[in-house]
């Protein structure tokens, strides 16, 4: 019950993106088997990526 206010507190604040992160790793196994700071750390530079791709394609 907790995940699901958080996430809907996520959208609130306009964090569509860290919310949609939040559930992928909710529903992937997987994410059990890596620390919370290394899945953290992944998000924010897969979405620094995708940040600098936009910006490219803008230029």
């Amino acid at each position: 019950m907790l995940t699901n206010a958080t996430i809907d507190k996520l959208i609130e604040m306009k964090l569509t993106a860290m919310a949609d992160a939040l559930r992928i790793q909710l529903d992937d196994p997987k994410m059990n088997e890596v620390n919370f700071e290394d899945r953290f750390s992944h998000r924010i530079l897969e979405a620094q990526g995708q940040q600098t791709e936009a910006t490219d394609q803008e230029s």
